[in-house]
């Protein structure tokens, strides 16, 4: 059961930080389009970063075959969260996530990385772990 709360912890985080980035830049973020209202695509896309980068994880630790810094794992998951954000966005079509740049996935990536390590934080401090 603490494994499907960390997944919508997590799935929340991502919605939370995609709908403040479209309300803070709504002309760089844009959610919705003709069949999906803006709430339903902020959580669409938040789920479908969630199940990214949880495909990605163990790649990343095949790839990764000893352990590395916590600096070199930050910015592993940063390049994670930037293709994530980058590819949901370019099937806006179907995620109703868009972006008017890819230095602007590159800004919410980081942004998305150090909120997702908070909540693995928030994870540790609750014993969710």
């Amino acid at each position: 059961m603490k494994q499907y709360l960390r997944y919508l912890i997590i799935w929340g985080i991502n919605a939370g930080i995609i709908m403040l980035a479209n309300s803070l830049w709504p002309s760089n973020f844009v959610l919705g389009n003709a069949v999906i209202p803006p709430i339903y695509a902020a959580f669409f896309a938040g789920f479908l970063l969630m199940v990214f980068d949880k495909a990605m994880k163990p790649l990343v630790i095949k790839i990764i075959k000893k352990e590395r810094g916590r600096y070199i794992m930050f910015g592993i998951y940063w390049l994670v969260n930037f293709i994530g954000i980058w590819l949901i966005a370019r099937v806006s079509f179907l995620s109703g996530f868009g972006i008017s740049a890819y230095y602007y996935a590159i800004g919410l990536g980081a942004v998305v990385c150090i909120a997702q390590w908070l909540g693995r934080q928030f994870f540790k401090l609750v014993k969710f772990v």
